[in-house]
């Protein structure tokens, strides 16, 4: 389907633009669309069985953004440590062919990313944001980790599995490490809320966040500093471990504020 998608449009845009219209198709054919036809096998009711049928409180909102924002020091911490790891000298050749990867991999977002105008932030927004956020955790949350629960009844088992395979099929190993712990996290609120919802907008602020940073970050010295806070070589790195005490305080009170609400 991208293939004849790409063969009908390669006259009439750029190639930017073709690789945003088959993230488009790719997000919509292989994520948001699925989940719903399995869903129809499991139940009568897919929007009930996607823990999708009723909005999320505010204040559960508020909560969410609230430990995301207080876990971006410790998250530029890990994305830091992982991009700088190193394997054994005798697996040299599979650390190569992960870094080639990796930069091939980079070179695609990098060009996703590449916004000149309104328009096209917007444009990315929605794919990047919207589509993505959307689609991963209907299938990686709303499906397989449901389906996993189902299967070995251990939530943390279930929550777990599903965050490796989520970082594992995006194929970027240095960024593995970061993606894992945003999938853990992912997972845990849909436990903690039993609302698909909180994951999906706790996804959409991830993805917005970097796509608006990478935007508006060009020509902005200020902004360009801001992955570096909380990394092992800046003089903040002091604020990782706040971060990281700051983000299990917050994790702790809004488990409180979700359990008391069940």
């Amino acid at each position: 389907m991208i293939v004849a998608i790409t063969a009908l449009c390669e006259n009439y845009m750029s190639y930017v633009e073709l690789l945003r219209l088959n993230l488009s198709v790719q997000s919509l054919g292989l994520f948001v669309i699925p989940p719903f036809f399995v869903s129809l096998l499991f139940s009568n009711h897919p929007f009930k069985y996607l823990q999708i049928s009723c909005a999320p409180s505010f204040m559960s909102i508020l909560g969410v953004v609230v430990c995301m924002v207080v876990a971006i020091p410790f998250m530029n911490y890990i994305i830091d440590w992982n991009e700088a790891m190193h394997l054994p000298k005798a697996l040299a050749g599979v650390e190569s062919w992960m870094r080639e990867s990796e930069k091939a991999a980079q070179a695609i977002t990098d060009q996703i990313l590449d916004m000149q105008s309104v328009g096209e932030l917007l444009i990315v927004l929605l794919i990047v944001g919207v589509l993505a956020g959307v689609g991963e955790e209907l299938t990686f949350r709303g499906i397989l980790q449901r389906l996993i629960l189902d299967k070995c009844r251990n939530r943390h088992i279930a929550i777990w599995v599903a965050a490796f395979i989520f970082s594992a099929i995006h194929f970027q190993f240095y960024g593995f490490i970061p993606r894992l712990l945003l999938g853990a996290f992912f997972g845990y609120l849909l436990v903690g809320s039993g609302n698909l919802w909180l994951p999906i907008i706790t996804h959409f602020l991830n993805n917005t966040m970097t796509t608006l940073y990478t935007y508006f970050s060009k020509d902005n010295l200020f902004l360009t500093s801001y992955e570096t806070i909380g990394t092992a070589d800046s003089s903040t790195a002091w604020m990782a471990w706040v971060s990281l005490v700051l983000f299990v305080f917050c994790c702790w009170g809004f488990r409180k504020y979700l359990f008391a609400r069940h």
